[in-house]
């Protein structure tokens, strides 16, 4: 499995953004979004005991997902907690299906896949 975050800006509106996909056969996927200060000591976005929750996503081989016609990836829109001239972290983190209740991201020492942008 490989996975990365990534965001985007439009305007004063950000976006955190989830990807992945199999590096063999395929599977079902639980993908956890969220986004932590420059530090990546403190989370900014959501304020939820695993971050933003996507349970069952299908990860594939990239030529198998074009054929199906299927995405692997999730954006949402950073909501809150957001103060302009700051640098934040976009984290994600990819699980089995139904593994458990995902990362404990208020936990200083669980980290996602990290990538940072100024707001």
């Amino acid at each position: 499995m490989e996975a990365r975050s990534c965001w985007r800006l439009d305007g004063d509106r950000a976006y955190m953004i989830g990807e992945w996909r199999a590096t063999s056969g395929d599977a079902l996927v639980d993908v956890f979004l969220w986004v932590e200060d420059r530090t990546g000591e403190e989370v900014v976005f959501p304020n939820a005991p695993s971050g933003l929750a996507f349970h069952g996503e299908g990860a594939y081989l990239p030529a198998t997902a074009e054929k199906l016609g299927k995405t692997q990836w999730k954006e949402w829109e950073i909501r809150s907690g957001l103060v302009s001239g700051n640098r934040y972290q976009v984290c994600v983190s990819v699980q089995p299906k139904g593994s458990g209740y995902g990362p404990a991201i208020q936990s200083p020492s669980v980290k996602g896949l990290q990538v940072a942008f100024d707001y």
